[in-house]
């Protein structure tokens, strides 16, 4: 408190500018901190969940590790990346016209069957086309 005393008026504000600067990362810090502790804990709720239901699958249907890691592959590929992820959006999928099911539009033809897709390749064409 001592040093606030011998400061100008400009140096005092800095100062009091700084601290709150500083009050409020350390506010944004624990609330991250929390944010990332929830996710853990979901995380780990969606694991036991995907452990859960392989069991279940393997157990009561006959279903091995491979064709399980298989069909993970094949739904990571339908937004046309294999990278481990799933991308929600609907933007992304085309249906093929021959077995009706769902595809990156990335792709010219069906990954499934080779079929043709009913959207077009380029997202900016399907605007264009419906002026």
């Amino acid at each position: 408190m001592s040093s606030f005393i011998n400061m100008t008026p400009n140096k005092f504000r800095q100062a009091v500018r700084q601290e709150q600067l500083e009050a409020r990362t350390r506010t944004t810090v624990k609330q991250l901190k929390e944010h990332v502790l929830v996710l853990e804990d979901e995380l780990e709720r969606t694991n036991l969940l995907v452990r859960t239901l392989f069991e279940l699958i393997s157990t009561y249907h006959g279903v091995t590790e491979k064709q399980f890691k298989d069909m993970m592959e094949l739904i990571d590929l339908k937004d046309g990346v294999i990278d481990g992820k799933v991308r929600s959006t609907n933007i992304l999928n085309a249906e093929c016209q021959l077995c009706h099911r769902k595809v990156s539009r990335r792709f010219k033809h069906c990954v499934y069957c080779g079929g043709e897709l009913s959207v077009p390749q380029d997202p900016f064409a399907m605007r264009r086309t419906n002026k």
